[in-house]
């Protein structure tokens, strides 16, 4: 599994979300995710080799992306539903790597 193009199509799918805002918080964005990167690895694999389930990678990757959306709320240039929209999206975009949609 290539966690780092997951890891980018993630990211690109949670900055289009903000469309014309895009470009004021990219770079925020991509460094709490880059700061979260490891958590969200480390749960995958757990799915991936068998110790976790479905319900339980979907509970861990719902919280640990509610903890970014907190971080990324803390950025006085985004909206609350831009945020939400962005880590829905993200959470899109792992369920697919996963196949768990």
């Amino acid at each position: 599994m290539d966690f780092n193009s997951i890891f980018s199509d993630l990211f690109n799918a949670m900055t289009a979300e903000f469309k014309d805002e895009a470009p004021k918080i990219k770079d925020q964005l991509l460094y709490i995710l880059e700061n979260n990167k490891s958590i969200i690895e480390k749960i995958t694999n757990k799915l991936v080799n068998g110790k976790i389930t479905p319900e339980q990678y979907e509970k861990l990757l719902k919280r640990n992306m509610r903890k970014i959306e907190d971080q990324m709320s803390t950025v006085n240039v985004m909206k609350k539903k831009a945020i939400q929209d962005a880590v829905n999206a993200g959470i899109d975009i792992l369920r697919k790597a996963m196949k768990l949609v």
